[in-house]
């Protein structure tokens, strides 16, 4: 386990406790607005990076760029999270307000750890031999999505 790993498990406790304190409602609009900044940050990176240049080396421009277009979608989407919850009273019973919050904070912690490990991995060219940390547990997990694939393939050949 290295930097990036500690990195991505902390980032992930955080936004499960946070979105734990949030309660269910908010970390709904929380976590849909975050998956959305996540897709449209990866389809704006290429377009930003090539207006906007936030360092030289084109590689860490890109990751920069991810980085920006994602951090301003996600505070956009807390602020509007907050306003959207207000107008909807969005509501679980007061035992599990908590519980959905948490589970819904780790969706919101893998996309957010997965968008803090790919600029990471897109500042270094995804060159995985240059930059042996980039064989992490994290890398493979958060960017190339092993697992989830994996349960993917066994739930489609359930019955197989």
């Amino acid at each position: 386990m290295n930097w990036l790993d500690t990195v991505a498990v902390l980032t992930i406790v955080v936004v499960i406790g946070l979105e734990g304190w949030r309660k269910f409602g908010k970390s709904l609009y929380d976590t849909i607005g975050i998956v959305l900044s996540v897709h449209i940050a990866h389809l704006a990176q290429a377009g930003l990076a090539s207006m906007v240049k936030f360092s030289a080396a084109p590689d860490t421009n890109q990751a920069v760029s991810f980085g920006v277009a994602f951090g301003v979608l996600v505070a956009l989407t807390v602020v509007g999270s907050t306003y959207l919850y207000r107008v909807t009273l969005l509501a679980l019973p007061d035992a599990f307000e908590g519980f959905g919050g948490a589970l819904l904070g780790l969706v919101s912690g893998i996309v957010i750890g997965h968008a803090v490990v790919w600029a990471v991995y897109t500042a270094n060219g995804g060159d995985v031999a240059a930059n042996p940390y980039l064989h992490t547990v994290a890398v493979q997990q958060l960017v190339k999505w092993d697992a989830y694939h994996q349960a993917m393939f066994e739930l489609k050949h359930l019955g197989d």
